[in-house]
């Protein structure tokens, strides 16, 4: 059953507590590319064997061994399960696949059971549906009735536990902590920016996908978990290991704030379910106190619900202006401003490298309708949308597919996929190196949590943004 669709960040920062974020339009008919995926269950494997390989490899290692069973190297090639059957009740495709490719698929898979008895058809049918999804792109992905419980609560503003950690995840690396909540278990054990998780509980996380290292960090308030930290400025060199607690981490969602005369102040950790309706309670408050000008922080805001976007977007736009066209393989979508009530209201965006997907389109239709200036760095670059599946292939499971390129009022996506650089190059660029930016975050959440940082780092990119709106400009 398909679900509002989302816009979130890929490799995007995830709290190890923690959640993802979204964003929706309709579903369009699109064609899957059929990818032959490696199983995890055999991480050897041989990578990029496609079905015309995979069937000639079998075919010969049949004819010479003259036998019907296969020696116990070609599963390592292959893990599918019926993949036709299994994907083509998740999405309508144009060219159901061949009975020929389902055939082969099933004749593999007993061929893996024979030399491999101790993998069940469901965990065969999970990998295979896995390696389609990651063959796809970085934000496509499938996951368990464990991970798709947490992913709805987090779409909808559930509290968080865990440890308190946001981790990105670049390809082939161990995933870099991003930063830490103040407060939070991971924060009391002395993990910072720039420090990396190397095994969770024993298991080393390198090869793991961003979604699978969070969901086993995470876990139920008063459970254990082991995390094995390789900190940026340890003397020796080598990983330690650290025994934590998980704990309910609040966060507020929404925060604003007066913080000059006349100029307002909000940030929100993600578009996440019912925040447009509260965004625009606080704008109504802060005006009532005399708000003339407004500061919007996107920083290492990953994403979130495209109604929300809309809803935001839509305070700022006259009615009828357009926010965004959602373009699938065969048809696009337009999406409209409904008109608001602060369409003269002068505002700043801050954004960074960790403004992603929903973050980005929202700053993007303001820049191009020049409602907004955007102040800081080039921000991540993710132009397209996914929805969400549920109950599929069975209940409790859900597939997080890619099924739409979104763009910008102007034409232009910010997708890193398509350009050398992607994302949005702000108006006014202002230069903030890492270990500063990791302390301005840190400072930012403890503001938002009402524990003002005791030596808080000088916030260039806040204090370019009350520049902007002295007298002079």
């Amino acid at each position: 059953m398909p679900h509002p669709i989302k816009l979130s960040s890929p490799q995007s920062v995830a709290l190890s507590l923690m959640r993802h974020n979204t964003a929706q339009p309709r579903l369009a008919r699109a064609p899957l590319p059929l990818a032959l995926a490696v199983s995890t269950f055999f991480p050897s494997a041989a990578l990029g064997l496609d079905l015309a390989q995979t069937q000639r490899l079998f075919d010969a290692k049949k004819s010479a061994a003259g036998v019907s069973s296969l020696p116990a190297a070609l599963p390592l090639h292959f893990s599918g399960w019926k993949i036709g059957r299994s994907f083509q009740k998740l999405i309508s495709i144009e060219q159901p696949i061949s009975s020929t490719v389902t055939a082969t698929m099933d004749q593999m898979m007993e061929e893996i059971r024979q030399e491999h008895p101790e993998l069940t058809e469901q965990k065969l049918r999970d990998a295979a549906i896995n390696g389609m999804l990651q063959e796809l792109d970085p934000h496509s992905f499938f996951m368990d009735p464990r991970a798709s419980q947490r992913w709805e609560e987090n779409i909808n503003g559930a509290g968080l536990e865990g440890i308190g950690v946001a981790v990105e995840k670049p390809d082939g690396e161990y995933p870099l902590v991003r930063y830490a909540i103040p407060g939070s278990p991971g924060f009391e054990a002395g993990i910072r920016q720039g420090d990396r998780v190397i095994a969770v509980s024993g298991e080393d996380v390198k090869n793991l996908s961003l979604t699978a290292t969070v969901d086993r960090i995470r876990g139920p308030a008063g459970t254990p978990v082991q995390i094995s930290v390789l900190f940026k400025n340890s003397p020796d060199g080598g990983p330690k290991n650290i025994n934590l607690s998980r704990r309910h981490v609040d966060v507020p969602v929404i925060y604003s704030k007066i913080i000059a005369p006349g100029v307002g102040y909000i940030n929100f950790r993600h578009f996440e379910k019912s925040l447009g309706a509260a965004f625009e309670q606080r704008l109504d408050a802060m005006a009532r106190y005399g708000m003339e000008r407004l500061i919007i922080d996107l920083r290492d805001n990953p994403g979130g619900l495209l109604s929300e976007v809309t809803d935001i977007a839509s305070l700022f736009l006259e009615k009828g202006k357009l926010i965004t066209t959602f373009r699938h393989k065969n048809s696009s979508e337009d999406h409209l401003s409904s008109g608001g009530r602060y369409v003269s209201l002068p505002f700043v965006i801050l954004v960074n490298h960790g403004s992603a997907s929903a973050s980005e389109l929202f700053s993007g239709a303001m820049q191009d309708h020049g409602r907004a200036k955007l102040i800081g760095s080039q921000t991540f670059g993710k132009g397209i949308s996914q929805q969400d599946f549920t109950d599929e292939p069975e209940a409790g499971y859900s597939v997080h597919l890619t099924t739409a390129r979104y763009y910008l009022p102007s034409g232009r996506s910010i997708d890193s996929r398509l350009h050398k650089q992607g994302g949005l190059t702000p108006d006014i660029e202002v230069n903030v190196d890492e270990a500063t930016e990791a302390k301005i975050a840190e400072d930012r959440l403890l503001r938002i949590m009402k524990q003002p940082p005791e030596e808080a780092a000088t916030d260039a990119d806040l204090e370019t943004a009350l520049r902007y709106f002295q007298p002079s400009n």
